[in-house]
């Protein structure tokens, strides 16, 4: 239960993140690419903190987040697409 209770926390800061980063980049470089760092940067913290926090990870940092980026990169797509075109038609 404490390691789902650490998961949906990361997960909650991982939104907040992502949502705070798009709102301060928007005005500067627009919804598309906002989106795109935003999404990057809300990646790389839940990483950081689920590999620090939730799972104790001991693996080497670098090949593992490649691997949680790449994890991550169907859903992206998916969420970018979707994001790209609300923002098109609204």
């Amino acid at each position: 239960m404490r390691r789902f209770l650490l998961f949906s926390s990361v997960g909650t800061v991982g939104f907040l993140v992502d949502a705070g980063v798009l709102l301060a980049l928007i005005t500067y470089i627009g919804p598309y690419r906002g989106r795109l760092c935003s999404f990057l940067a809300a990646v790389f913290v839940t990483w950081f903190l689920n590999r620090s926090f939730t799972f104790d990870s001991q693996n080497d940092g670098i090949s593992e987040f490649k691997r949680y980026l790449a994890s991550q990169s169907f859903g992206a797509g998916l969420n970018y697409f979707i994001y790209a075109i609300a923002i098109f038609f609204f």
